[in-house]
């Protein structure tokens, strides 16, 4: 009998594919219907019905998202809300969160005030933010905080009713832990490649996993890309931000040093 002979098995294999488990357990893994091509080894967003999963998307900046028709200055306070935030998000939840701008046009009738942004945080937390108006207006401000969606905006008095303004979204991507599904397994009955609309796709939630990283080692904490240029993949890892191109996922740790594109990562979403 040959000396060669292997008589233990790690938990761990040291390579794999992206989408693998990396451990013997436990996980918790679903399922779910591709709402669009998804490749293995990243994170997937539940859609708002069913049980539809796909890649995070970039949602452009718009200057007219929450307000589009043009509101107008006036001598006394106003506050906007409901209908009368009538952009293509208007009051609506925003995946990812957003930070919201103010358009002012160039009038004599805006006065230095600040107008008051009312809205929900990711964690659906009530938040405000204050927006300075310049005197004179012609000017675009941007706000700082993450709105998952926006409740009001309130307006104060001004000099005339000449001004007029709208509202909408920024470049800034807020926490969306709570709209993941999870990590789309890699399943070595299928064809390789992107696993066309429509199809079944194997969703681990709890547990040890391969992802397409960008980087990260062991103990880093783990930010989805949401923004992607060249060979960059909507949904892969990294342990930083990279601008404003990523957003951090809580729950999720890397335990492994990027290597050849894949690392591994502990993925424990919050219940």
């Amino acid at each position: 009998m040959s000396d060669n002979v292997q008589t233990s098995y790690g938990a761990a294999p040291g390579t794999g594919y992206a989408g693998q488990l990396a451990d013997a357990g436990p996980h918790s893994i679903v399922s779910g219907i591709a709402s669009a091509e998804i490749v293995a080894g990243i994170v997937l967003l539940r859609s708002d019905t069913g049980d539809g999963v796909a890649p995070p998307t970039a949602p452009a900046a718009s200057p007219t998202a929450i307000l589009a028709t043009a509101g107008a200055s006036t001598t006394g306070i106003q506050v906007l809300s409901g209908t009368s935030l009538n952009g293509a998000v208007g009051v609506t939840e925003m995946v990812p969160p957003r930070n919201v701008t103010l358009v002012l046009s160039s009038h004599a009738d805006w006065d230095a005030t600040n107008a008051t942004v009312t809205g929900l945080d990711a964690d659906g937390e009530v938040q405000t933010e204050t927006l300075a108006i310049p005197n004179n207006g012609n000017a675009t401000v941007t706000g700082t905080k993450l709105f998952a969606s926006v409740v009001s905006i309130t307006i104060p008095a001004q000099t005339g009713a000449g001004g007029t303004f709208t509202s909408g979204t920024g470049t800034l991507f807020g926490d969306l832990t709570r709209h993941v599904a999870g990590v789309a397994l890699y399943d070595a009955a299928k064809e390789p490649g992107a696993r066309a609309i429509y199809s079944s796709v194997g969703v681990l939630r709890q547990g040890r996993v391969r992802m397409l990283s960008e980087g990260g080692n062991p103990g880093d904490p783990v930010w989805v890309r949401i923004t992607v240029s060249g060979s960059q993949v909507a949904g892969a890892v990294r342990s930083t931000q990279d601008g404003v191109t990523c957003t951090r996922l809580r729950g999720a740790q890397f335990k492994s040093t990027t290597s050849s594109g894949i690392a591994v990562v502990d993925f424990n979403l919050p219940r």
